[in-house]
């Protein structure tokens, strides 16, 4: 099918004389993320580490389609190597930004062990220290994370964050206010 024509079409023009460039680079890496049937996350890792190789430097969507691919892996989202990625991306010089920012978020958020609200919470200082502001969804993520912590919700620190979000004039909306009721009602039931 579709699917597998590029691939073919990929190998076809490595064993030709033309180069995949960035953008077919990232547009493969996004199709990796969203392959129907679940994530490649192997084979991204290993077109990115090809792409490394090949001298083409990647650039923060790079960064996003691979840790999209990451998270969307099947049995769960493999955390720790897209932490590793955010991480290499920082030290590249390839500016972090609120996008990348929120697909690390939600990789954290959906550990299959539980979501890892004090990696998640590392995360957003990192981004406070670059100076990337943070969005709705930064902080659904955080909260999210905070709220469905492994061995308990953090709904403590989930509100605090609430109150920061409201501080920085950042847009709520019902999905937050949910995910912060349904945390304080499993705290009391």
């Amino acid at each position: 099918g579709k699917w597998e024509k590029i691939f073919e079409l990929y190998e076809e023009m490595q064993r030709s004389s033309v180069k995949p460039d960035l953008r077919t680079y990232n547009i493969l890496l996004k199709a990796m993320a969203y392959w129907r049937g679940g994530s490649q996350w192997e084979r991204a890792e290993q077109t990115f580490a090809e792409m490394k190789r090949s001298g083409v430097q990647p650039d923060w969507l790079t960064f996003v389609a691979l840790i999209s691919a990451l998270t969307k892996a099947p049995g769960g989202s493999q955390w720790q190597k897209a932490l590793g990625y955010f991480e290499e991306m920082e030290r590249s010089g390839v500016g972090i930004n609120t996008h990348v920012c929120n697909r690390v978020l939600f990789a954290l958020l959906n550990a299959k062990e539980g979501s890892k609200w004090e990696e998640a919470l590392g995360v957003y200082e990192i981004t406070k220290e670059k100076r990337v502001a943070p969005d709705a969804t930064t902080y659904r993520h955080l909260i999210n994370c905070l709220t469905l912590a492994a061995g308990g919700s953090q709904w403590e620190k989930a509100l605090e964050l609430f109150e920061e979000m409201k501080r920085d004039g950042v847009q709520r909306n019902t999905k937050l206010y949910g995910i912060l009721i349904r945390s304080l009602v499993k705290d009391v039931s």
